[in-house]
This record gives structure tokens, sequence and C-alpha cells, in this order.
């Protein structure tokens, strides 16, 4: 009886001593990826701090680049601005002043890596970027040389444009089912297209072609032209984001493992999500961009399709003279409302939860409802009907034929200088 009272009593200082191994090891791995975390956070605002601080200084050169510029005032819609400052936002809104990777944080370089390694398998038919186009694999490769930073990008071609993305059952809704049938939201984003698709055409001297997405699924990979515009719709649930807003550009599973691309307005949450991809003459090649249309109302729905619209012809930065036009910051107080509700509402449903469980937050849903996007608030400044004057100049301005893909800030500030003939022409166009 003794041996066997001594046999319990080292199985029970064994199993002690192994719940204190696991316990130990379980404090020490969460500590480990706690600092993990707080390196992931550290290094990320740490190069959105360098990307911001590169961004005020080509803001700063600009300005003081366009100062002494002399021309004739310019009067776009109901505002009359100088020579000076309308040249100097235009190069605000058209210099891209991020990199794509360069300004992403370790995490994301890490996610990047691992992801290219993942999908990239060109000989592996069973791979997702062997059911690519061909042409969008270039942007993978870059066998044919990269664009040039903070240089101007502009469509040189026929501009198509079509609805989600290549293949993806996931992330966006196939808008057609296998038989054709169009869902009832189709109307929305197909109308808005079309509605601004003439003026596409005649601000940039461009035939625009819209794909219908039925077209595109008969064979959406090999040998069937592909639409380079692509507007993803976004069906899943999100935050009080816009459309899941990343950093540098990561707008669908493939976005980051491109090179070289260029992203929309990259630190504001609040406005479209979405990319350039400009070959190596900074022609634009492809541009992609995404909404959430389960989120908000048909009007906020249809503006972001006319913003999407603007920054896809090569407009990829915000405007700092106009925050009503789809290339300002046109959705800023609604989303900051926006999160303000949500960050206050989640707190609450944290704190039911953590009291009474989840099923206490469910009770607390059907008694005051789920979360839903202040539709009140909305403010679209008229955006659903298409671009304000000040997008049709700005938009008309960088079609011009005397600016040029690849141009930096100086040689447009020359041109500009030099004439005022593209500045004119973009006053004409911007009339409707």
């Amino acid at each position: 009886m003794t041996h066997m009272n001594a046999g319990t009593g080292t199985l029970k200082r064994l199993g002690y001593a192994t719940v204190l191994v696991a316990i130990a090891f379980v404090s020490i791995y969460g500590y480990g990826r706690y600092q993990n975390y707080q390196a992931d956070l550290y290094t990320k605002m740490h190069y959105q701090d360098i990307a911001k601080a590169r961004a005020a200084r080509m803001e700063a050169e600009i300005t003081a680049l366009t100062a002494s510029l002399e021309g004739d005032p310019v009067r776009i819609g109901e505002k009359t601005y100088s020579y000076a400052e309308i040249v100097e936002d235009f190069l605000n809104i058209a210099i891209p002043k991020y990199l794509w990777l360069e300004d992403a944080d370790e995490y994301t370089r890490r996610e990047v890596e691992e992801g290219r390694k993942e999908h990239y398998q060109p000989d592996n038919p069973s791979s997702f970027i062997s059911r690519l186009p061909e042409s969008i694999t270039e942007h993978f490769l870059r066998s044919n040389g990269s664009p040039q930073d903070h240089v101007i990008n502009k469509w040189g071609n026929e501009i198509t444009i079509g609805l989600g993305w290549y293949g993806s059952r996931v992330e966006h809704h196939l808008f057609y089912s296998m038989i054709g049938q169009k869902s009832e939201k189709d109307t929305v984003f197909i109308d808005q297209i079309l509605k601004v698709k003439a003026d596409l055409e005649k601000l940039t001297g461009i035939p625009v072609r819209f794909m219908k997405p039925y077209e595109e699924m008969e064979n959406p990979f090999i040998g069937k032209p592909s639409a380079r515009l692509l507007v993803i719709p976004i069906w899943r649930e999100t935050t009080y984001r816009n459309i899941s807003q990343g950093h540098r550009g990561l707008v669908n599973t493939m976005g980051p493992y491109f090179q070289s691309g260029i992203g929309f307005t990259p630190f504001e949450t609040f406005q479209i999500n979405g990319y350039l991809l400009p070959k190596a003459d900074n022609a634009i090649d492809y541009s992609v961009c995404r909404i959430s249309p389960r989120r908000y109302n048909e009007a906020l729905t249809r503006a972001f399709v006319t913003e999407c619209l603007a920054r896809a012809l090569g407009l990829p930065e915000l405007s700092k003279t106009n925050n009503k036009a789809a290339l300002g910051y046109w959705n800023e107080e609604t989303g900051r409302k926006d999160k303000e509700i949500f960050d206050n509402r989640n707190k609450i449903e944290r704190e039911i939860r953590a009291k009474g469980g989840w099923d206490a937050v469910v009770e607390y849903q059907k008694k005051h409802g789920k979360y839903e996007y202040p539709h009140h608030l909305v403010k679209t400044n008229g955006l659903e009907n298409g671009f304000l004057p000040y997008d049709r100049f700005m938009i008309a301005l960088l079609y011009c034929d005397d600016i040029k893909s690849g141009m930096n800030m100086h040689d447009v500030i020359y041109v500009l200088k030099e004439s005022d003939r593209c500045v004119r022409q973009a006053k004409e166009k911007a009339r409707r």
C-alpha cells in the first residue's frame, strides 16, 4: 500500500511538473509571438513614417517648383484657381509618392515572399498563376523591365473594363451565374460604368469598351482578350474600412505579389482601394480596384465606382485643393463618423461577451440590431452621377498629348511652363 501511495505521489508530481512545463512553454511562446507582433507593429509604423516623410518632401518640392508659374486663372465649376495652384494640385494627384513593397513593413514583406513561392509556379498547371492571362503574369516577372517610380502613368491603348477578378469565386460575386443569369445588384455597377464611359472616352481621347462578365466567364484565362481595368465587388462583410483598405495596394490575394505597382491613396482608409500596374514605359497595363456594395447604399456604391474609374486612369493620389471631387478626400467625414460609431459598438459587444459569452451578444444584437453603415450621414457630392468638373479637368490635363508616360515632375512643369495649351484644352473638355 505504501508503495502504491508513493507511486501515486510520483505520478502526481510528474503531472504537476508537466503542467508547469506546458504553462511555461505557452507563456514563452505567447511572449515570443507578442514580441514579434510588437516588432512588426514598430516596423510598420517605421516604414510608414519613412514613406510619409518622403511624400511630404515631394509635396514641398512641387510647391516650390510651381510657385513661380505664370498663366491665366483657371475657372473650374464655381471656383477660380491660379495657374500655379492648378498645376501644383495636378502634380500632387498624378505623381505617385509611395513605393510598392519598399514602403511595406517587414511582416508584409515576409507574407509576400511566402505567397510568391506558393503562387508563382508557372510550370505547375494547378498553381494560380498558370491560370492567369499571360499579359498579367508579366507583372510577376517584369522580364521586359520595371517602370520608373514617381512619374506620370497613363493608358496608351483601348481601355477595357471588366467586373471581378480572373477566376476568383471567393472574394467577389460572379455577377452572372454559370447559365448567364444576372444578379440583382449587377445593374448598379454596370449602369454606373456605362454612365461614365462616354466621359472617359471624351476626356482621354482613347476608346473605352465594357466587357460583359458572362463573356469573360466563357473562357476567362486562355485564348480570349481580357479586361484590363477591373472593378471587383467584395461581397463578404468588412469592418468600417471601405474595402479592407490595406497598405500598398493589398487589394486581393494576388495584388501584393506583383512587382512595381502603384497603390491608390495607400494610407487613407476611407477612399477607394486599388492599384495600377504600369509597363516598363509607364503606360498603364492593368488597373484594379474593389468596392464593398453589401455595406453601402446605391448612391455611395456608385460614388466609389466613379472614384475607381478616375484613379484607374493614372491619378492615384489625393487632391490637396478639392475635397468634394472624386479625386479628393470626399468620403473622409462619413468614414470617420462610421469608424467612431463602429468602434463604440464593437467595444460594447466585447464587454457584453466578456461577461455573458457569445449568447449575450446575440441577444444584444436581436434587441438593437446588427451594426449598419450610417447611410443618413453619406455625402457623395453628386459623384453617383459621374465626375465633377474638377475631376474632368484633371483627367483631361493628364491625357493632353504633350504630357507623356514616364515624365517626372520637372518634365511636366517644363511642358506647362512653356505653354498653357494643355490647361486650356482641359478647361474646355471639363465643360459638359
